[in-house]
């Protein structure tokens, strides 16, 4: 997220997901945000099975270790900004 690699929208939930887009509840509006990919985070352990069952593709590499990681360090970062506002 520091990087400018990822945009991470706060406060949103996702709405519908389109070929090219999805659209997210930010604070109460819909945007509809371009899109080429989506990681899921459902728990400890994602529902592999039931996310192939429903036509979600995976790609060849399992990035769930880096994101969660990355998920805690923008956190971490999030609070920090707010003790220091």
């Amino acid at each position: 997220m520091r990087k400018g690699k990822v945009h991470v929208i706060f406060n949103s939930a996702p709405v519908e997901f389109k070929q090219n887009f999805v659209v997210l509840d930010v604070n109460g509006k819909l945007q509809e945000i371009p899109n080429d990919s989506v990681w899921i985070f459902a728990g400890g352990e994602p529902p592999t099975a039931f996310l192939k069952k429903i036509g979600v593709g995976f790609g060849m590499h399992d990035m769930t270790l880096e994101a969660s990681k990355e998920a805690k360090e923008a956190t971490l970062a999030k609070k920090q900004q707010l003790v220091e506002a």
